[in-house]
């Protein structure tokens, strides 16, 4: 996850996939950001056990209250999801950011999974 501007300079937090051994990314969704809020939070979330797959949500936070949490939807209305486990049994999120250098990504949130021993 992770906020960037729009040709047009308007904010938009996007959900992508990232796979780090191929250095590939996989744009999943995005929605444009109200303007006037003072902070954003990501989360990502395991709704089901059983299930390989997160969904993408985030709200705005003003004042240290949070609002209510708005997920990303596809063009159907569901929430975007992506499988981000194959059998590990840990992930663990990462922040990054980027300078002018790249002007069309303000900050992000990545993720990386793998298998850990008992």
């Amino acid at each position: 996850m992770g906020v960037t501007r729009s040709a047009t300079g308007a904010a938009i937090v996007f959900f992508a996939k990232f796979n780090f051994a191929l250095g590939t990314a996989e744009f999943l969704g995005a929605r444009f950001l109200e303007q006037n809020h003072q902070q954003i939070e990501f989360v990502l979330s395991k709704e089901n056990p059983l299930s390989e797959e997160i969904t993408a949500s985030f709200r705005y936070v003003d004042n240290g209250v949070p609002g209510p949490t708005i997920r990303l939807l596809d063009a159907t209305g569901n929430p975007i999801t992506a499988r981000i486990f194959n059998g590990e049994d840990w992930t663990r999120a990462g922040f990054f950011a980027r300078t002018p250098a790249h002007p069309n990504v303000v900050a992000g949130l990545g993720q990386q999974s793998g298998s850990s021993a008992r």
